[in-house]
């Protein structure tokens, strides 16, 4: 299996890290994922206890669409996506 960079988001991979490291496969990675769950980074998060958004690693360039690495990794390992 692939070796994975480090994602540069918290919460996985953003769509131009995957373009950098899946290349021509982004195409058929994207229809891989047809139907599953990504995260979207605002950079903040909503704290319960302050009862309001607080900033994340992420404050000042959130990523937008983020996938999460254990997708990824299954799909690098040719294994079906999780139903």
């Amino acid at each position: 299996m692939t070796t994975l960079p480090e994602p540069v988001c918290p919460l996985g991979y953003p769509r131009s890290q995957l373009e950098e490291f899946l290349g021509d496969r982004l195409e058929a990675f994207t229809e891989w994922m047809r139907g599953q769950t990504v995260v979207i980074c605002q950079g903040k998060r909503w704290s319960p206890e302050e009862r309001r958004d607080v900033p994340t690693d992420c404050f000042g360039h959130p990523h937008n669409v983020v996938t999460y690495r254990h997708d990824v990794e299954r799909y690098l390992a040719g294994k079906e996506p999780l139903d």
